[in-house]
């Protein structure tokens, strides 16, 4: 998907900070990008979503396990932290914090 997002379009869902999905009003072409496997990962381009914000959370419904599952720590970036999202009460859960730089540090110190 990161190669060729427009041939492997994943499902994408916003959230304001506290959760909430953010209705899809107003759209305009966005791009959404990330360390899955490499820093300049496009997941989605030009897709049209409502405003966004830097606090939003934004849901990749078709990545599952395997992205977090192979996370790279190449270039000693931290892991994301992992979410569950219920599609039946709306509820977002952290089910795993991100990790800090001291987390990472950890893993060559020993």
């Amino acid at each position: 998907t990161v190669w060729a997002p427009k041939d492997w379009p994943l499902r994408v869902t916003p959230f304001t900070p506290n959760g909430t999905p953010i209705p899809f009003n107003d759209l305009a072409p966005t791009d959404l990008a990330g360390p899955c496997c490499l820093g300049g990962d496009i997941l989605a381009h030009a897709r049209p979503l409502p405003p966004l914000t830097p606090s939003s959370y934004v849901a990749f419904h078709d990545v599952g396990a395997y992205y977090h599952s192979s996370y790279s720590y190449y270039n000693l970036r931290q892991a994301p932290p992992l979410y569950f999202y219920d599609e039946s009460t709306g509820e977002l859960t952290m089910i795993a914090p991100g990790h800090t730089v001291d987390d990472t540090l950890k893993m060559y110190s020993q």
